[in-house]
């Protein structure tokens, strides 16, 4: 039997505020054997990566919002054209510009509208660690970054201004949290769509679990559509239609949207 394949955002959904995996083994591996779990996630493939040994839920991912996808075992075609980087087990392609190249045109874009911010690409691991709030081999881990940039979001001007100005430069921004995310690569849902195309999989097989901005072109990729309730519902999540609306917050939601897919009231 074919299993529904759950595209997953990972921050305040499958771990906590905390960065920690709640979720027992046993919980996990009754998942891995009803569900095939692809993490998407504006994360480092590095960071996914780890995130899945650290679980057990091994297979295919999307990074860096969309500008990353990470093949287990891609088909042919795939092998023998558009293959950008192996890594360990994952065979990576990139969608945009990479990120050295769009680090160039970020600080001259920001440098022409005099506005100084801290740069998560540039950073020490140290440095990156503070600001992050991780020990230091979680940030070593967030800054192998293949296809974005990321630069902090407190700055002096509104953000939809400044998404114009990179707008008008082919670069889009994704705000995720503590970070802007710059890239010229797909967005999650275009790099869900372009994997459901790519595996050949029935589109009604899908489901998709997300709880912030950067969720809503996932969310509208997939067939079936879960919604996390941190502390109330995001707004732009908010308008999509016939989407589950999950009653318990954070790792609690991402449970019970098992349990809806489940049929079944508990999952342990």
């Amino acid at each position: 039997m074919k299993k529904t394949i759950i595209f997953s955002d990972i921050d305040g959904t499958f771990i906590d505020s905390s960065y920690n995996i709640v979720f027992s083994r046993t919980f996990l591996k009754k998942t891995a054997d009803k569900f095939r779990i692809v993490f998407v996630s504006s994360r480092t493939a590095e960071e996914i990566i780890y995130l899945q040994n650290s679980t057990g839920l091994k297979g295919d991912f999307i990074a860096e919002n969309g500008s990353v996808l990470g093949f287990f075992d891609p088909p042919v075609h795939i092998k023998n054209s558009v293959i950008s980087e192996t890594l360990k087990e994952h065979h990576l392609i990139f969608t945009g510009k990479c990120a050295v190249e769009l680090l160039s045109e970020t600080e001259s874009i920001l440098k022409k509208l005099n506005i100084k911010t801290v740069i998560l690409n540039k950073l020490e691991p140290d440095t990156a660690a503070v600001f992050s709030d991780y020990d230091k081999a979680s940030a070593i881990r967030s800054l192998s970054r293949r296809a974005t940039v990321l630069f902090r979001s407190e700055i002096p001007t509104a953000n939809s201004a400044l998404a114009d100005e990179f707008r008008r430069s082919g670069i889009s921004l994704v705000f995720g949290g503590k970070w802007l995310s710059a890239s010229t690569g797909f967005d999650k849902g275009e790099a869900v769509k372009y994997y459901i195309k790519t595996m050949n999989i029935d589109p009604e097989m899908t489901a998709g679990v997300g709880n912030s901005d950067n969720d809503f072109s996932l969310l509208n990729a997939v067939s079936k559509k879960f919604i996390i309730n941190n502390d109330g519902y995001n707004e732009k999540l908010n308008t999509i239609e016939n989407a589950v609306k999950l009653k318990q917050p954070g790792t609690k939601g991402w449970k019970e949207m098992i349990s809806i897919l489940s049929e079944v009231h508990e999952v342990r």
